[in-house]
This record gives structure tokens, C-alpha cells and sequence, in this order.
């Protein structure tokens, strides 16, 4: 399981640490996203004693990295927070698209 872990623990550093607003990282997202749900398949979520700590999103600190935090044994936290996070990286490349041409209206309407 070694391997597993890491893997998941990899995902959820790039999930998490500065995320550029690309494609790639929109990708690792839904990807961790997925294992966390794979996760929640294979062992019972009252066995799964993992703490996930995020940041307050709505805090007055920085974009996305606020100063107050909150740590939760909790899958499905987590996986609100992923969805979260998700859905605010598909607004933010979106809006970086260029809405006058083709190419940019398609990218902005992608997800």
C-alpha cells in the first residue's frame, strides 16, 4: 500500500500547493478527486481516521490561502474542498480565455 499512499499524498500536494490555472492542474484535481472516491469505496469511511487540513478560502488573507484553517478526518470534507477548488480553477481559466475568438469561446466553455 506504499505505493498507493504516495500517490495519493503526491496528488493532494499538487492539489493543493499553488495551483496554476492550467489544464494539467485541473487534471490532478479530478484525478485526486477520483482516488479519494476510490477510497471511500474500498474502506469504510468510520475506519478512514486521515486528518485533512485546508485553508479558509473566504478568510481576508491572500487569494485562496487564507490564515485561518481547519483540519477534518473526513473524506467527504475533502472531497467538497477538491470540488471546491475545482470549480474555482474551471472560473478562473475561463475567465483568462479570449471570448473573441473561436478557440477561447470553446476553451471557456470546456467543463
Amino acid at each position: 500500500y506504499t505505493d498507493a499512499l504516495s500517490e495519493l499524498h503526491r496528488l493532494r500536494q499538487l492539489s493543493v500547493r499553488n495551483i496554476d490555472k492550467t489544464e494539467a492542474s485541473l487534471e490532478n484535481l479530478g484525478k485526486y478527486y477520483d482516488q479519494l472516491t476510490f477510497l471511500e469505496q474500498k474502506i469504510p469511511t468510520q475506519e478512514l481516521n486521515i486528518p485533512f487540513k485546508w485553508k479558509d478560502a473566504f478568510d481576508r488573507g491572500s487569494i485562496f490561502g487564507g490564515r485561518i484553517s481547519l483540519t477534518v478526518a473526513s473524506v467527504a470534507y475533502e472531497k467538497v474542498c477538491v470540488l471546491f477548488n475545482y470549480a474555482a480553477l474551471c472560473t478562473q481559466i475561463a475567465e483568462g480565455a479570449n471570448l473573441d475568438s473561436e478557440e477561447g469561446l470553446q476553451k471557456a466553455n470546456k467543463k
